[in-house]
């Protein structure tokens, strides 16, 4: 009677503090005589809900609530390439981040719509390893496990583009003259301008009149003359020329161009040629610039490009004593062709019904801008207006394309219809 009654007492205590339950817990580990007086009458703890879990004691002992876990809940997910493009064969790794960042359970779940085109070879709660298997279009999409959160990532896979080879090398300047101690940065132009590999290995026949870095800086080390050649990774093309080293300089007294103005069209090509005096100077190296590169541009040769409407300064001066001859350059407007087309997005998420307006913008910018054509790949899932408008008519994926009249340029954007 005695041990109910205290472990009665215990519990009551525990409500106060744990000190308290600690003094009354070493009491009652002693045999105490039964009180003379009226026991008090028994009392119910209150219980409120949620009730909380205890964790046992020693034996004899009292149990001490624990402290209920609260819960963070997935509010959404994020991925990190809403569009991807790969090859057959090659892969790419898509990373999901959940919001908040600390939300309790964070698992989700990857799914390819056609794992027959790209198949999730590797996944974590993180990240998915998607490789390419063959040729198409297929929705990648990962679902939280709490919440069934969705994010997805177009992905499109394509045949390895073929390897193009070097055609043809070329080296600026030719065959340059330099004296003892001085350097040359020799420029290599390498077609065509997609080459698969660019990468280029520096020669010399004479390093010890000439040598050459890996990225064609030439040094003049002793007279005489050595061929300096750039030779293209695959080793089947190359170029040359021939570095002549003098001891004693013969100094430039002045320079002359073969006209000293000229009118061109948008898109037009113009060489200009510098006449170094005298005829025997040492160095008649010259360096070719522009007052304004967005109306004309200049390259190491003197080849000019029209590239907008006004008015350019080209500038030869030659790297001996900075001599100098001008050509003013007028560029007006001439028939232009379009070059490029982009829209302002390439994919697009709709809910069904929905609808949305796809802006193009035409490369160059013209004065008047040229008609396009608009198309969907397919019109009952997503519908396109002459204007670009796109309208949400049924859950799946379509392709809207933006295309010139004569269909040589053109752009895409991806649309994912939704309930």
């Amino acid at each position: 009677m005695c041990r109910l009654k205290n472990t009665i007492i215990h519990i009551i205590c525990v409500a106060i503090t744990f000190a308290i339950i600690a003094a009354t817990a070493s009491g009652c580990s002693k045999k105490q005589p039964a009180p003379t007086q009226t026991p008090p009458p028994e009392q119910t703890p209150v219980i409120t809900d949620p009730t909380p879990t205890t964790v046992p004691s020693e034996p004899g002992g009292i149990e001490i609530p624990s402290v209920p876990v609260e819960t963070i809940r997935v509010t959404g997910l994020s991925i990190s390439n809403e569009t991807l493009n790969i090859h057959i064969g090659s892969s790419a790794t898509l990373v999901i981040s959940v919001e908040p960042k600390d939300a309790t359970r964070k698992n989700v779940t990857w799914a390819s719509g056609n794992s027959l085109i790209a198949e999730i070879s590797e996944e974590t709660n993180t990240t998915a390893k998607i490789t390419g298997k063959s040729a198409g279009t297929v929705l990648i999409t990962a679902v939280s496990e709490d919440g069934g959160k969705l994010a997805a990532c177009i992905v499109t896979v394509s045949s390895p583009e073929p390897a193009v080879s070097v055609t043809k090398i070329t080296l600026e300047p030719e065959n340059p003259i330099l004296t003892m101690g001085s350097t040359l940065k020799l420029v290599a132009t390498v077609f065509p301008s997609n080459a698969s590999t660019k990468s280029l290995t520096w020669s010399s026949s004479a390093p010890e009149v000439a040598m050459v870095s890996d990225d064609g800086l030439v040094s003049a080390i002793g007279v005489g003359t050595a061929v300096i050649t750039a030779k293209a990774g695959n080793g089947n093309k190359t170029a040359t020329c021939t570095v002549e080293v003098r001891d004693l300089s013969v100094p430039v007294t002045g320079v002359e161009l073969n006209m000293d103005s000229a009118t061109l069209k948008v898109g037009d090509f113009l060489v200009l040629t510098a006449s170094v005096r005298p005829e025997n100077a040492t160095n008649k190296q010259i360096n070719w610039t522009s007052s304004d590169r967005s109306v004309a541009a200049v390259n190491t040769a003197g080849e000019i490009t029209a590239i907008g409407t006004g008015t350019a300064t080209i500038t030869a001066s030659t790297s001996d004593g900075n001599i100098a001859a001008t050509c003013r350059i007028e560029v007006i407007m001439g028939e232009i062709s379009v070059e490029r087309i982009e829209l302002n997005t390439k994919s697009q998420y709709l809910k069904l019904g929905g609808s949305a307006k796809l802006k193009a913008e035409v490369h160059p910018k013209l004065p008047k801008k040229p008609p396009l054509i608009w198309t969907s790949s397919d019109d009952s899932i997503v519908s396109v207006s002459p204007g670009g408008e796109i309208t949400a008519k049924a859950v799946g994926v379509a392709t809207v394309t933006v295309s010139t009249e004569d269909g040589e340029h053109s752009a895409t954007c991806s649309v994912i219809v939704s309930r």
